[in-house]
């Protein structure tokens, strides 16, 4: 009986911390395309030479800048962007005010996008959406509108292209709206270069001080 008193009010702290999806081994499975049967991958496995931060970082192979291990990948595989499909999460009740999430990837708001989904008069609408624009992972964030709060939602992962693809990441609900996503620095070029950029070259005479 002791054990029942101490449990219960933990239940919504635990329901809550179930609107994050990282894609880590462990998690609820969602449902998912045939084609995206592998879905998430390893992100050591899903590379970039794209990303080019400075000169001197050209050509290498780059990480996407995901959270944890794993991430949605819809490229990864055999199929390239010919493979088409959607990953749909579990259901679950909105608690929390703030979403956050990691996207990059093809931009197409129409084709490649990550979804919110409501409950609404029994059938599930569109409350947000987000879609790529580089292969780096970059943050998007939405303020869940107050009717929304305390309702069933689902998110959809969308590749209906075959000329595209989208990385997701780190959806998470949050009670205050989340700080910024900080790309991870390539190379200590890189840092340089960005760091250096800040500063203006003095005029070609200027006087020097001592």
């Amino acid at each position: 009986m002791m054990f029942a008193r101490f449990l219960l009010p933990m239940l919504p702290i635990l329901a809550a911390a179930g609107q994050t999806f990282d894609f880590e081994p462990g998690e609820a499975p969602w449902t998912r395309s045939p084609v995206f049967s592998t879905q998430a991958h390893e992100a050591g496995q899903v590379l970039t030479r794209s990303i080019r931060g400075s000169e001197y970082g050209r050509g290498l192979v780059h990480a996407l800048g995901q959270h944890g291990l794993y991430l949605v990948a819809t490229a990864a595989g055999n199929l390239g962007d010919s493979a088409t499909g959607i990953l749909t999460s579990p259901e679950f009740r909105i608690d929390r005010q703030w979403l956050s999430l990691l996207i990059g990837g093809s931009y197409d708001p129409f084709n490649e996008c990550v979804q919110l989904q409501v409950r609404a008069d029994g059938e599930f609408q569109t409350y947000f959406s987000a879609t790529g624009g580089t292969e780096a992972l970059r943050q998007a964030t939405f303020r869940v509108p107050d009717p929304a709060i305390g309702r069933i939602a689902r998110i959809r992962i969308v590749d209906s292209s075959p000329l595209g693809h989208i990385n997701v990441d780190y959806i998470r609900f949050t009670a205050g709206e989340s700080g910024p996503y900080r790309r991870p620095v390539w190379s200590y070029a890189d840092y340089l270069t960005r760091f250096f950029s800040r500063w203006e070259p003095l005029p070609r005479h200027a006087p020097r001080g001592i």
